[in-house]
């Protein structure tokens, strides 16, 4: 099984941290942009 990702778009870096490490604690892979356009890029690239 391949491990589970979100894609955080928030220009908040607070928010990103917190994110990051609750959902880390799951096994969640979190990716994070600072903006849609940084996300968009993001995706594509995958």
């Amino acid at each position: 099984m391949s491990k589970r990702k979100l894609l955080l778009a928030d220009d908040s870096i607070t928010i990103q941290k917190v994110v990051n490490l609750t959902f880390a604690d799951e096994g969640i892979d979190v990716i994070t942009a600072g903006d849609g356009d940084i996300a968009y890029e993001k995706i594509t690239s995958e």
